[in-house]
Parts: structure tokens; sequence; C-alpha cells
């Protein structure tokens, strides 16, 4: 393998040092070999992060000088977190460079090798010893203060009698200003105590919410150089304790039905790493899952055997499936505003945001902007009194992007205002779907019993009769007319001697449905 005008890969190596030559090589790599070959340390910086839905793809990059000969490279620093089994180099030079092997060791550390943890540790030690040092402050002020105290206690019982009055004044001043001073300072030293305490419960509480590492993983690159060169390397590794999730905004227009949809991700990692200005990624990959479909195994039947039930419970699980979620309240959030890149393979979608992000190790939701999509739709009106008196808004809208929008909240603005939130399914490229925009106050919708009765009829063979007669209202106060579709019901019989009759319906429904109860 030369690295010439092209990248070279080792992948896949793993910690017992598998080469990127064949078997003969081996034992370059090992760790008594590498020890003793001249070693460069490399700061490799991350560059780039793919984020999955339960793990990340990392991407380091450094450029480091080799000598001719054999040689070690290190990139140290690396999170205890990393899969070993992902682990990826690329290199580039331009005169003729191989490398030999890969090996990935652990390092223990005398400090913690999270940054941002090792800084906030000195930061809480600090304030720590200045919190020493304005309690011994503290303690001085009090003493002097009672010394103060106990003087003029003593002039009062002083045995060469009571003082002349110039001589009282005197120490009367002297012993109220040293007071006051005393009192001033210890008020101010209190304040000054309470801010650092408050500043240390903060730190620590920070420091709560980190992953805290003693050791780290280093990675020892073998390569052979004709010659002295420049050498561009590239790690990649798979991180877990990393996620991502969508949220939207859906902003309703209720002027021409058209909506406006904030595609966003909720970003968060722990994974010991922190993630400083890199070009992030988010996927629908699921590398999680086996790619292999599944194999159907044999059903045997007997007649002492009872019926198969996997038929239905797939169906009781579709029918779950299908009915949608209950809204779930969630707060306005701030978006971003560069969009992502779309990348696409045919099989997972891949978003690139459009500058650089940093999201730190602390397991909290980071929000960003993917994109934008402008949706035109059809604005009507839907109730149903029986349930609720109130009209809904609902927009019947065709996913014209190109992007599959995920299962995720969505926070529902309409004309401008937070109305609430509800939870999206998955909708595909091209896929017609409803959004409802809440309740439109301006639509007036009342339901009255107006006949509620039972009768008895037929002597020997008597029937029960009950009558019940409903009046539905529904006033427009906007300054258009709406188009509304209302919804009500009827009872179906399950018994042949119960027999509905429909009574008389004005208007007469435009569609009924006549569909078993599930």
């Amino acid at each position: 393998m030369t690295l010439n005008d092209y990248p070279l890969i080792a992948a896949m190596l793993i910690a017992a040092g598998l080469t990127a030559l064949d078997a003969a090589d081996a034992s370059d790599t090992s760790g008594s070999a590498t020890a003793t070959l001249p070693t460069e340390a490399a700061d490799a910086k991350i560059v780039g992060v793919t984020v999955y839905a339960d793990r990340a793809r990392v991407t380091r990059s450094a450029t480091v000088q080799v000598p001719a000969g054999a040689s070690a490279v290190e990139i140290g620093g690396l999170t205890t977190n990393l899969d070993e089994r992902t682990v990826e180099v690329r290199g580039h030079a331009s005169g003729q460079v191989t490398i030999r092997g890969v090996d990935l060791r652990q390092e223990f550390l005398a400090e913690d090798a999270n940054r941002r943890a090792a800084e906030l540790q000195r930061q809480l030690d600090g304030l720590l010893e200045q919190k020493s040092a304005l309690e011994s402050q503290i303690a001085l002020l009090n003493a002097r203060k009672s010394f103060f105290e106990n003087l003029s206690a003593g002039i009062s019982r002083s045995d060469k009698g009571p003082p002349q009055v110039d001589d009282l004044k005197k120490i009367y001043d002297f012993y109220s200003d040293e007071l006051t001073t005393v009192s001033n300072s210890l008020l101010d030293t209190h304040a000054k105590l309470h801010a650092q305490q408050l500043e240390i419960d903060r730190l620590k509480q920070e420091m709560s919410g980190l992953t805290q590492q003693k050791s780290s993983r280093k990675v020892v690159i073998s390569v052979q150089a004709e010659k002295p060169d420049m050498l561009e390397l590239t790690l990649f590794y798979t991180v877990h304790n990393a996620s991502w999730e969508p949220i939207y905004d859906a902003r309703l227009n209720t002027t021409d039905g058209s909506v406006l949809l904030s595609y966003n991700a909720y970003v968060s990692q722990k994974t010991g790493e922190e993630w400083d200005g890199v070009k992030l990624s988010v996927s629908t990959a699921r590398p999680a899952e086996n790619g292999q479909l599944p194999e159907l195994k044999p059903v045997y039947l007997s007649l002492n055997s009872p019926m198969p039930t996997e038929a239905f419970a797939e169906k009781d699980q579709l029918r779950a499936a299908t009915k949608q979620a209950a809204p779930m309240p969630v707060p306005e959030q701030a978006a971003n505003p560069g969009p992502a890149k779309l990348e696409t393979n045919g099989l997972a979608i891949t978003y690139v945001v459009a500058q650089p992000l940093s999201v730190p190790s602390d397991g909290q939701p980071h929000l960003t902007n993917l994109t934008q999509i402008k949706l035109n739709g059809e604005l009507s009106y839907v109730c149903a009194p029986k349930l609720e008196l109130a009209a809904f808004v609902k927009a019947h809208l065709t996913n014209s992007s190109d992007d599959t929008l995920l299962p995720g909240n969505v926070n529902l603005f309409r004309d401008g205002d937070l109305i609430g939130s509800l939870h999206l399914p998955q909708i595909v490229s091209g896929q017609e779907f409803d959004l409802f925009g809440g309740r439109d106050d301006a639509i007036r919708v009342d339901r009255k019993e107006l006949v509620n009765r039972t009768a008895e009829t037929g002597f020997f063979n008597s029937r029960r009769q009950r009558a019940r007669k409903f009046q539905i209202t529904i006033q427009n106060y906007r300054k258009s007319p709406v188009k509304l579709v209302l919804y009500d019901q009827l009872p179906v019989s399950q018994d042949n001697q119960v027999t509905v009759s429909q009574g008389q319906i004005s208007p007469k429904p435009t569609e009924t449905d006549f569909s078993e109860a599930d």
C-alpha cells in the first residue's frame, strides 16, 4: 500500500494490531517494535461528527512530519468510549509512504482526560482556596470585633474610677469608628463568601453532568517512508452515548393555508469528548440494526395444538401503531438560521449543518436547524360536537420536498401565536397528510338534545323503543365563508334483537361509514 495521489485506508484495525500489509509484516506493529521506533506525536483535532440515533462517527485530522525509514505516529487523548472495532486510518502524502499497522492502546492519566472537566476542576480548586481565605478573614474580623466589645466593658469597670468626659468621648469615638469598620468589613466579606459559594455550587453541578475519565486511548500508527515527508492523517472511529432526534416548528398561515416547517434536530452526547466548532451531520441510517432479512421459521399445527397467535398479535400492534399519540406540551425553541445540506444515497438521508457547531459532552440536548420547508395546503375546518363543542383548523398538505419527515414532536404556531403541540408520524416525500391547527374560537359549535323518550309497544310481545334527537348549530363569525366538515355518529347494533332506525338528517350526510367497531 503506497500513498501517492490517492488516500490509503487501513480499515477495521483493532487493539491486537492488524496491519495494512500481509501477515509477514505483523511483527513490525507489535508494542515492543513500535516502542523502539522514532515517534512523532500528532495533535489530531475533531473536525467532523456524524450523529446517528444511538451513536456517532468521529473524524479527526492531523498533519505530521515523518522521517525517512520506519517511524511511528501517536494520536492520543481519545475517549475510552470508542468502539475499537470501528477504528479506521487514512493517509495522504506527496511521496512514497506506507502505513504498516495501527495499534490501539490505553493510557492512565493523573488528571481527568475530559478537558472540560479538568478545566472545571482547576477553577473549582481556585475557588475553594479563595473560600478558605475569606473564612480566615471572617474569623479575624470576628476576633477583632470581640476585642473591642470586651475593651468597652473593661473601661466601665476600671479601678481608676470613671474616666473624664473628654477621655470618654475620645474612647467612644475610637471604639465606634473601629467597630463600624470591622462590621462593614464583615458584611463585605460575607457577601464575597456567598458569591463564591454560588459559583462553587454551579461548577459542581456542571461537573456532575460530565463524563469523568482517568484514562484515555491512543492510536499508534507505524509508517515507512522513503524520504522525510509531510503525512496527512485522518482518523475515524465510532462512539456510543450520542444521539439525535427530530423536532419541528410548524407555522400555519390561515390566509392561504400554507405551512412553513422548520426541521430541527436535538443533538446530545456524553462521549467524554468535546465537539468544538466541528462539521456536524445527522443521519437517518441505523447502524445498530441488523441489515439481514430475518428468517421465517416453520409453524407446526396438530389437532391438539392451539391456533397460532402471531397474526392476531401483529394486527393488534398495527392498530396500536396507527393510533395517533396524544399531543405533548413542548416549549418553543429557537433554531439556528442556517439550513443544512441534504445528502442521500438512496437508503439513508444525511443532513450536513451549514455552520460549524459545538456540542459539549454534557448529555443535554442542543438544538440546530436542518432545513426549512414551505408546504402549500388546503385549509378547512372539522368538528365532532359529540366529543367537543369546538371547530378545529385542518390543513391538508403534501410533502413536496425531498426530505423524509421522521416521527417527532411539533411546536404548532398559527398566525404567529404558539397554540400547542402534536406528534408528527413519519411522512415520506410526496405523501399527503393532515396537520391540525388547533381550535378556532370564531367558529361557534353547539349541540342540543331535543328528544329523549322511551316507550313500550305490543301486548304479548312487548318491545321497548327509545327515541333521541339532537340539533347541532354552527355559527361562523369570520369575515368570509369557510369549508367545514362535521362528524357525528349513530349507534351500530351487534344484536339481532336490537334494531337501529335512522331518522331524518338535514342536511343529508355527504359520506357515511358503517365499518365494524374495533
